[in-house]
């Protein structure tokens, strides 16, 4: 029986089919098509990039970036306007940087992004100054007026650190009021919604409510690896809000995008799980670990030298699934160490806390432990659910605070090891700076006991950032450690096949422009995240993602249409498009795990890749292996694997 999905399909291809037919052959000469002028050029490349080429460090290397830039096809960079560095002091303007590098990227030929944002320390809030920050973006849009076309007001609005109180109606006004300005001075200049972080829509609800004026939506919809698929559909939820607004049919821009691609953890953590183990049995000579590990959970595991970096020496660990927890032995496995997250398996709640009880060592290592649930699905897909009861936490006794929880508790706090456990944490503990969310002993019962293993504090504020629960009425403990950036990052291979996916899930929902975070990696500290987003090694030599970039643009060139894109639930995604020259183009790509799969083909094959560049060989038969590699094909009218 033909189903309404299969006439669909053969629709698509059908579809696909006929838009490539009109194609000429490769042999076969083409009159030469007149050359848009550059500004059209670059206002249709949909290709951008993150630099901070108006940052005193940066600059200086910026003709070198913008050399590199250009050939890979690249139209854009988003660069950081601060209002602080323009106008240190009532009165003071220093434009010289800005001048100088809005002269760069010119001669450069690459299109630039200034974000206009963060506040100056004597104008702060920002809500209460309002004429001088408008004053400030006068200024700017004045001085480059003719030169500077498009102006994102503010970045991650909805963070605490760009806004004393993030509050989606106050950054509405603002936003309504800096349209409104830079508009007097440049009608034709396009103001974008500043990039927000995620895409929360409670607080863009409440700047549209607030009026919130702007000509392009924006966000900065980063996620983990698993959830690249998912964001279809987080941009169809967005679109849905703008319209209720009357807000909908806009331009929508992703101004950061990308993940990093550090090794290593805050050493903190190591020593607070060392100084945890170290309190249990001061005389143990190494200790049995079971990891946690299980493709497909919303959280990978530390790796195995991560894990040999976090634990005392002499001790081996080895991986276990999911149904392994059921009966888990701290005869053999002392210890249990959890991925690096808030969630965990919710249906094996019991096995865990029946592990403790029997003396096993739980180790946590991210945020509020048990905060979000997994949940399997039937087809053996994972599921994550947020804000998992309270009585989790309480039945290993574990307490807990943060400024969202407990008035008086600060939004982060300076921490360092307890004086007594300073022994077991490496030298180089000063690397984190900070934690946010702190442990309590409220929720012990009698005969247990809590300590703290790193303290925090903020002014007169004292609290525990990480800390070991011992129970009088089961044999085992729980060391907590609820530091945040505890995620090793994805390999070098990974986030260039993360970028190419990422951007063609968004630009076939409809993103006009996608700037990937960031150009440079500076590769400061090997855990810190913030320092391995580049597509560029400190040096500016290329990691793998950078050459994926360049593929992608030069199989999907600016200008190309949409012929296909994925169907939800299905294993493979499958995209297709009509490249400007008329040719078609396809990539596919299955994200967990290899499989084979016979491609069908309409046409000849005139280029297959992988994701990162490497060439592929299409045999006759169509015969090839799918996974998280990625295939590009180029030539034939339609491909359905």
């Amino acid at each position: 029986m033909t189903t309404s999905r299969t006439l669909l399909a053969i629709a698509g291809s059908l579809l696909a089919l006929a838009a490539c037919q009109g194609a000429p052959p490769a042999t076969q000469a083409r009159a030469p098509e007149p050359a848009p002028p550059a500004q059209a050029r670059a206002e249709a490349n949909p290709y951008g990039v993150c630099a901070h080429v108006t940052r005193p460090g940066e600059h200086a290397i910026a003709a070198r970036e913008y050399a590199l830039m250009r050939p890979a096809g690249l139209g854009w960079v988003r660069g950081d306007f601060d209002w602080p560095n323009v106008q240190p002091a009532p009165g003071v303007w220093k434009w010289e940087m800005l001048d100088a590098s809005v002269d760069a990227a010119e001669a450069g030929g690459i299109r630039l992004l200034p974000i206009l944002t963060y506040q100056a320390k004597w104008a702060k809030p920002s809500g209460s100054h309002r004429e001088e920050w408008l004053e400030f973006v006068r200024r700017a849009v004045t001085r480059y007026r003719g030169r500077l076309h498009h102006w994102e007001v503010w970045n991650e609005p909805n963070l605490s650190y760009a806004w004393d109180q993030p509050d989606g109606a106050a950054y509405g006004a603002l936003l309504a009021d800096t349209h409104r300005v830079i508009h007097e001075v440049d009608p034709g200049a396009t103001v974008l919604f500043g990039g927000t972080a995620s895409i929360p829509l409670p607080f863009i609800e409440a700047a549209l409510k607030a009026g919130a004026r702007f000509d392009a939506m924006n966000v900065h919809p980063y996620r983990p690896a698993h959830e690249v698929a998912q964001l279809p559909a987080d941009i169809a939820a967005l679109e849905a809000l703008l319209a209720r607004h009357g807000a909908g049919g806009r331009p929508l821009w992703f101004t950061e995008l990308g993940w990093a691609t550090q090794t290593g953890i805050p050493p903190l953590v190591a020593g607070a799980i060392r100084a945890g183990l170290a309190a249990i049995d001061a005389q143990a000579r190494g200790w049995t670990v079971a990891v946690l590990d299980e493709p497909g959970l919303p959280t990978r595991a530390f790796n195995d030298a991560t894990v040999g970096w976090i634990l005392p020496a002499g001790s081996t660990s080895r991986r276990i699934a999911v149904a392994d927890l059921a009966g888990l032995d701290p005869a053999r496995d002392r210890c249990l160490l959890m991925p690096p997250s808030e969630g965990f398996p919710q249906a094996q709640f019991d096995a865990i806390e029946d592990y403790v009880r029997r003396g096993g060592v739980l180790l946590l290592t991210h945020g509020v432990p048990f905060y979000n649930t997994w949940q399997r699905a039937a087809d053996g897909s994972w599921t994550m659910q947020r804000n998992a009861p309270e009585s989790y936490r309480q039945r290993l006794r574990i307490g807990w605070e943060a400024d969202w929880t407990r008035s008086g508790a600060p939004t982060k706090a300076a921490v360092k090891p307890v004086a007594q456990w300073t022994a077991h944490f490496p030298p180089q503990i000063g690397q984190i700076q900070h934690a946010t969310r702190f442990l309590t002993d409220r929720a012990l019962k009698p005969g247990d006991t809590f300590t703290p293993l790193v303290e925090a504090s903020h002014e007169s504020w004292r609290g525990c950032a990480a800390g070991l629960y011992r129970y009088g009425d089961l044999k085992g403990a729980t060391v907590v450690v609820p530091l945040m950036e505890t995620h090793p990052g994805v390999t070098l291979a990974e986030q260039g096949q993360l970028l190419v996916a990422s951007y063609l899930h968004a630009l076939h929902a409809g993103v006009e422009r996608i700037f990937w975070y960031e150009l440079q990696a500076t590769e400061g500290k090997d855990y810190d995240k913030e320092d391995h987003f580049g597509l560029l090694h400190r040096d500016l030599s290329p990691k793998p993602a950078w050459g994926a970039y360049g593929t992608l643009v030069r199989l999907r060139p600016p200008g190309s249409t949409v012929l296909a894109s994925p169907e939800p639930g299905k294993a493979v995604a499958r995209w297709g498009w009509k490249r400007p020259d008329g040719s078609c183009a396809w990539a596919l790509w299955r994200q967990e795990g290899e499989a084979p799969a016979t491609l069908r083909l309409s046409g000849a094959v005139a280029e297959a890749c992988d994701f990162l560049g490497a060439p592929v060989a299409i045999p006759a038969d169509g015969r090839v292996t799918l996974g998280p590699a990625g295939l590009f094909v180029v030539g034939p009218a339609n491909l359905t694997p």
